[in-house]
C-alpha cells in the first residue's frame, strides 16, 4: 500500500484496490467501491478538499508507483 500523492488520506495497492486511512473497530480499513467507465476503464470516486470526483485506478496506481522514463534506450 502506498499512499496517493494527491489526496495523501488515501492509499493505493499495486493490485489496484483503494482505502482510506481511517481505521475502524476490528483495526480494518474500507476498500472503496470501484465502478466501470463506458471506456471500459474502472474508477473510483475520491472526496478531497470537500467534494467527490472520480478518478481512474490505472492513474493512481501509476502515479502511486512514480513510474519514471528511462534515462536512454538500450537496444
Amino acid at each position: 500500500w502506498k499512499p496517493i500523492p494527491f489526496a495523501p488520506q488515501y492509499e493505493v495497492s499495486s493490485e489496484g484496490r483503494i482505502r482510506g486511512n481511517r481505521v475502524y473497530r476490528g483495526g480494518h480499513r474500507r476498500i472503496l467501491r470501484i465502478e466501470r467507465h463506458r471506456s471500459g476503464h474502472i474508477r473510483v470516486r475520491l472526496f478531497i478538499d470537500g467534494s467527490k470526483k472520480a478518478y481512474f485506478v490505472h492513474r493512481i496506481v501509476a502515479l502511486a508507483a512514480q513510474f519514471e522514463p528511462p534515462s536512454r534506450l538500450v537496444f
